[in-house]
């Protein structure tokens, strides 16, 4: 029995939960398959709303692949009447490529007669806070990895139950096997060395007193009667009225340390050598009388003979350290002095004897030598890591300047063309309406709202394509580009333009020269400059388009050239031509254009390597040439160089991209175990590029995160190569986590190798590899 009354509203959400795009009311008749879905729901799954309501079938085809059996046997559930209720998680596959994770919740509404009749449902986007508790876990994962890797044992002492509990690090250290109710204190405080409980005891006590962390270094004894030492810090807990509940706490082991120190007394005398060698100042000062006591090393960083006495304390003071710093630097070394605390990491600015301004580093000890507080220390030449840092503070200054300003100019075009669609499509519209048309004043002034609205977002566009341009993260993606190509592409655009301004274009046929460029920035460069070259042109006129070749600096270039029989330029307007929003006065004579079209040009040349020039007089027309770095044709044809020799049979080629020194030197000596292999080294993105054009190798062991770009950047610039398509791009990474791999697979990688790097994994591979190459090899 069918209920022919008019279906109910769908629950009205707030509007800024509508406009959020995370949520979505719908409906569907279990009878007829009709439904009804809200503006959220369109804006979930990407689909365009004017297209109306989809049938199930159709939205399906939106549900990821993997999830669509699962919505399809609960969307059958539903409509059999088993249940009242339901909610179901699965994934939806936009359109546009984006994979959302949603939450469905579902009520089933029943006729008069008790048949299931409609479902009413909401939809919610959990994407955002699914990936953030993966970071989350990720991060977890992370701390105990690190703090396992550092050997760091990590406890809690309850105290109510006065037991104490392990990590896994703690109870090897412990030599006991893991407990999870954890290991009585007395138990543990029963293998302290006698001479240590005391102190540990006393720490404990302390920090159940305080707030403050408390250390303590104590001997412990194994079963098997050997010693280690520790360091261990804790800290009380508290409960809601201020009691101690629990300590923890974290203890290091310096056994090795301690055996380390005896070591190192034997190794002073080397130790001098050493810094005398390297350049490293010694010091001592009595902190009483200021006397001081320098090595060769510490009087020649400041100027000073090495048969010189060393300056008194006063004298150094006054003579050496900079005024500027001198306030800062006495008051830390006073307070030391006060506190017998260590002085670590000074940076302070010197004059030397000489009169040079140079950075030192300080590091300082004090200790009581025969009855007598003694500071001594080292003095290190920091002056080149200093100047470093200010020019690399002011790389990134610029650079942040820079990215603020594109970001700031690509979100207000944004914001501005969002409007202005709007004000375009209602201007058209109304000049469209047929059932209430426009009189005649009417069309025109809405004739004027479109064509000032099309101008605008003319605008719009251009700031919007300087903005991507000027952006730090947008890198060329570099192409063999044959120029006749290029203008073959951009000729068909132009053209009515032409037509409409009575300009012919002429050209060579073909044009000659292949560029190494950004596709879609040439393309731009050429549009831009074509349609300057008809707009300031004279009906009946002319622009030619040719290439030339140059080298310039040992490097071979071609350029395009753009010629018109236009007005041409005096040299005042050429200075000004490149400047934002310079129309030249063309403003005044309703030559349209925003003058920002040459500003792109010029930027989008210099991010290619380029350079742009421009030869013009008054009544004379211009010439723009636009330089770029020559590719030999064969290769944009994809032809392998002859001057490349081909691998010996059998003999793999192997290229290792990778930027830690540690994972290099690893990677070496595995590859020592296969002296069939040739292994070259890269150590960041783009040498590793360099290596492989020069070189192709047959595998190239990339790893994702470089200093200069991410892994799947180099790898999407080695499949933009010809000569490289045979070549085989393995990842290497210590991300191991399932969607890593999946992404790098996705990304075209051909295998994914996770760290730590498991020798014989990875040297089963690499036979698969070099097998793999010698049956490729046999005739």
């Amino acid at each position: 029995m069918h209920d022919d009354r008019p279906p109910a509203p769908l629950p009205d959400l707030p509007a800024v939960v509508r406009r959020s795009g995370r949520i979505g009311v719908y409906e569907r008749d279990l009878r007829t398959g009709a439904g009804r879905w809200d503006e959220g729901m369109f804006e979930l799954c990407g689909l365009d709303p004017v297209a109306g309501t989809p049938g199930f079938e159709q939205v399906l085809a939106v549900v990821h692949e993997d999830d669509r059996e699962r919505l399809a046997a609960f969307h059958a559930e539903m409509g059999a009447g088993a249940r009242a209720h339901g909610e179901l998680r699965y994934r939806l596959r936009r359109p546009d490529g984006s994979v959302r994770h949603v939450h469905s919740f579902v009520d089933l509404l029943r006729d008069a007669s008790g048949a299931p009749a409609l479902a009413r449902g909401v939809v919610i986007d959990e994407t955002d806070a699914r990936t953030e508790a993966l970071a989350a876990r990720e991060r977890s994962a992370q701390l105990e990895r690190s703090i396992e890797l550092a050997d760091i044992s990590v406890w809690r002492i309850d105290l109510t139950t006065q037991r104490i509990h392990f990590n896994p690090t703690g109870f090897r250290l412990s030599a006991v096997p893991p407990v999870p109710e954890g290991l009585p204190l007395q138990a543990v405080r029963d293998t302290i060395h006698p001479d240590d409980v005391g102190a540990v005891v006393a720490a404990a006590e302390q920090a159940m007193r305080t707030r403050a962390a408390v250390d303590v270094i104590a001997r412990f004894v194994n079963p098997d009667g050997s010693r280690r030492t520790l360091l261990t810090r804790r800290v009380a807990v508290r409960d809601a009225h201020d009691r101690p509940t629990e300590l923890h706490g974290i203890s290091i082991d310096l056994t090795e340390l301690m055996a380390e120190r005896e070591k190192a007394q034997r190794l002073g005398e080397l130790v001098r050598h050493i810094t005398d060698a390297a350049g490293v100042g010694l010091w001592s000062r009595d902190i009483d009388t200021g006397e001081t006591e320098w090595n060769a090393p510490m009087l020649a960083l400041y100027g000073l003979p090495p048969d010189a006495p060393s300056p008194a304390w006063d004298e150094f003071l006054e003579r050496y350290v900079h005024p500027d710093d001198r306030a800062r630097f006495l008051a830390d070394v006073k307070q030391a002095d006060r506190d017998g605390r260590p002085v670590k990491h000074i940076d302070f600015r010197v004059r030397t004897a000489d009169g040079r301004e140079r950075w030192i580093y300080s590091w300082a000890r004090r200790e009581v030598r025969d009855g007598r507080l003694v500071a001594f220390g080292i003095n290190v030449d920091v002056t080149d890591r200093h100047q470093a840092e200010a020019e690399r503070r002011e790389r990134e200054r610029l650079e942040q300047a820079a990215r603020a300003q594109s970001a700031l100019l690509a979100r207000v075009s944004h914001e501005l063309r969002t409007p202005m669609n709007a004000v375009l499509g209602f201007a058209e519209l109304l000049q469209a309406d047929r059932e209430h048309p426009l009189d005649a004043r009417q069309a025109e002034r809405v004739a004027r709202i479109r064509d000032a609205g099309r101008h605008l977002l003319s605008l719009i566009d251009d700031l919007l394509e300087l903005a991507a341009i000027d952006a730090a993260d947008r890198q060329p993606q570099w192409q063999a580009l044959p120029l006749d190509d290029v203008l073959a592409r951009v000729l068909p655009w132009v053209a009515p333009m032409a037509d409409q301004h009575g300009v012919r274009i002429e050209r060579d046929e073909p044009l000659a020269g292949t560029v190494r460029a950004d596709a879609r920035w040439l393309v731009q460069v050429a549009s831009n400059l074509l349609t300057n070259a008809i707009k300031y042109n004279r009906r009946g006129g002319w622009v030619r388009l040719a290439t030339r070749r140059r080298e310039r600096g040992g490097v071979a270039q071609w350029a395009l050239v753009v010629a018109d029989s236009g007005r041409g330029l005096s040299a005042e307007q050429q200075r000004r031509l490149f400047e934002p929003f310079e129309r030249l006065g063309a403003e005044h004579e309703g030559i349209a254009g925003s003058g920002i079209g040459l500003t792109i040009v010029r930027r989008a040349v210099e991010a290619m390597d380029g350079e742009i020039e421009v030869d013009s007089a008054p009544d004379a027309g211009a010439e723009f040439r636009v330089w770029l770095p020559a590719v030999d044709a064969a290769l944009a044809a994809g032809d392998t160089s002859p001057a490349t020799p081909p691998p010996a049979p059998g003999r793999l080629r192997v290229l290792c991209i990778e930027d830690n020194e540690v994972n290099r030197t690893l990677i070496e000596g595995l590859f020592r175990l296969r002296p069939d292999v040739e292994l070259r080294i890269a150590v960041d993105g783009r040498s590793g590029i360099a290596a492989a054009l020069a070189g192709p190798p047959d595998v190239v062991l990339l790893d994702m995160q470089l200093p200069d770009m991410h892994g799947a950047e180099v790898l999407a610039r080695l499949r933009a190569e010809p000569r490289l398509a045979g070549c085989t791009v393995i990842g290497l990474s210590a991300n191991a986590m399932p969607d890593d791999v999946r992404a790098a697979l996705d990304a075209g990688f051909d295998d994914y190798w996770t760290k730590p790097i498991d020798l014989r994994r990875f040297l089963a591979g690499i036979d698969a590899l070099i097998e793999r190459r010698a049956a490729a090899a046999a005739p």
